[in-house]
């Protein structure tokens, strides 16, 4: 589905950040965090969207998650891809898209279920999409 990513021909308006989360310690917020640096430092006029930042913002602590019951985490998960496919949809301008809106996928992003769904969203309505690595190597 994910495709080597094409040069895009402006920088983008909108990049969001997709990847695991689910079983990594810390839930992968580290990286996340690293990949938001990278993309401001190539990207600083861009509204970035980094899921692990929206979930602090939203009160989440990854080093104190735990759940009572599996209904618990399966809710709070809803209501996280709610929001993360609202921002998705919402910052997605009616014309312009492959130009104006990057998906910038972290290592593992295969295994989750979560970035699974943002990615097939964003590859659904035209979004750019590229790997973290691009960055990292400076292509």
């Amino acid at each position: 589905m994910v495709q080597q990513a094409r040069k895009l021909e402006r920088d983008p308006d909108v990049v969001y950040i997709a990847g695991p989360m689910t079983n990594i310690p810390e839930y992968n917020f580290p990286a996340f965090f690293r990949a938001e640096g990278l993309i401001r430092e190539r990207y600083p006029n861009a509204k970035v969207f980094n899921p692990a930042r929206m979930d602090i913002d939203a009160g989440v602590d990854p080093n104190a998650m735990e759940f009572k019951t599996h209904n618990d985490f399966k809710r709070l998960r809803r209501d996280c891809m709610k929001r993360d496919t609202a921002a998705i949809l919402d910052n997605t301008p009616d014309t312009d898209v492959r130009d104006s809106c990057l998906l910038v996928l972290l290592p593992g992003f295969k295994q989750s279920h979560g970035a699974a769904v943002e990615c097939a969203l964003c590859a659904y309505l035209d979004w750019s999409i590229t790997f973290i690595e691009q960055f990292i190597t400076g292509e």
